[in-house]
């Protein structure tokens, strides 16, 4: 079932339709004629649906592997990596050995060289069409978008190619397909990071109280909600210059959140009163529950009233003397043993019950 490389465009519907008796047209067709480093011709096609169909001629993933014309491998999967095994094909070699055992195919220093070629003319082909027809390319995203996640954790040597082509839903186009280089572009000023956040549909991730505080704020999130994702993250913690950062961490730190944290309103003394004595301030209630039960002690009114005290009620005694309260406006009293056990009565501070004579 070898193909003439020369074969017209028209034609290439027509033979992948009969390569695997697939009814649909093939979303994508890559053809390749290399002659250094090593001489190949190769012809691959990416299906339109992502099952294979029940009279399928390709039951398992893998290339028709030729050598000068020659069967070697009908499943080849050592010219593809493991998260491109949709791609079906044929690779023809004439650098391999035709005395070559199937055994031996994977040993060939010949096989490592086709490898390489074949993955990067698929990925840059596939890059190429996000940009010349991406309408066309959120189909096959739909279908086949979860292998190149997986590839992310399978090949790190091949993120840098892989980048390029992933799309995800994000807060501000929950509904459309959003690449990391346009997220990038629409970073906020002040923004480095890429947030991000997980969870099991896109749902229960649209509606979770963890965007609340950066919808507030205006920063856009990306949804990950495959099963895939999380094996993404664990080789993907920053793309470029941006680290990437879940949202639902409890130590997230967003640039506006703690600008704004950091001015704290400034707190305004009270005015003092007119006569000179500061301001009453109720104290704290564990300092009021260490105030004495003991009366407030009394002075005479011809002593000299300190700037602190201020006469509240007076009451004359048998004596024919007056006896004055005195409280402090800005703090309770500080009062010792011998004061309080020489007052036998008196009034509560902050009443005008008089204090009862001896």
């Amino acid at each position: 079932c070898y193909i003439d490389m020369r074969t017209a465009a028209k034609s290439y519907d027509e033979f992948y339709q009969q390569f695997t008796l697939d009814f649909d047209a093939p979303l994508l067709h890559v053809h390749m004629n290399v002659d250094a480093p090593v001489q190949m011709y190769a012809l691959l096609f990416i299906p339109a649906r992502g099952d294979r169909g029940m009279y399928s001629l390709r039951k398992e993933p893998g290339l028709k592997l030729y050598a000068r014309k020659v069967l070697i491998q009908e499943y080849n999967k050592e010219l593809l990596p493991e998260y491109l095994p949709f791609v079906t094909g044929v690779v023809d070699s004439e650098d391999i050995p035709l005395n070559v055992s199937r055994e031996s195919v994977q040993a060939n220093r010949v096989m490592a060289q086709l490898r390489k070629l074949v993955t990067s003319k698929v990925l840059s082909t596939l890059e190429k069409l996000a940009k010349d027809e991406p309408e066309t390319y959120e189909k096959f995203w739909v279908t086949y978008g979860k292998y190149l996640k997986h590839g992310i954790s399978a090949e790190p040597k091949d993120i840098d190619e892989i980048f390029p082509l992933l799309r995800f839903r994000t807060l501000e186009k929950p509904d459309s397909w959003t690449s990391l280089e346009e997220y990038v572009a629409g970073l906020k000023e002040g923004q480095s990071d890429i947030y991000y956040l997980l969870g099991e549909d896109e749902h229960s991730v649209r509606y979770s109280p963890h965007l609340d505080v950066v919808r507030k704020l205006g920063y856009n999130v990306i949804f990950l909600t495959e099963t895939v994702d999380s094996f993404m993250l664990m080789q993907v913690r920053k793309y470029k210059e941006h680290n990437l950062t879940n949202v639902a961490t409890a130590k997230l730190e967003l640039p506006q959140e703690t600008k704004e944290g950091d001015e704290k309103p400034k707190e305004e003394m009270p005015a003092a009163p007119d006569n000179g004595a500061l301001p009453f301030t109720r104290p704290p209630a564990a300092a009021m529950s260490r105030l004495p039960s003991a009366p407030i002690e009394a002075a005479s009114v011809g002593a000299a009233t300190p700037p602190m005290l201020e006469p509240r009620t007076a009451n004359t005694n048998a004596s024919g003397g007056t006896t004055t309260v005195k409280i402090r406006r800005q703090s309770w009293p500080r009062l010792n043993e011998a004061s309080s056990s020489s007052l036998a009565g008196g009034a509560i501070a902050g009443h005008s019950t008089p204090i009862p004579t001896m």
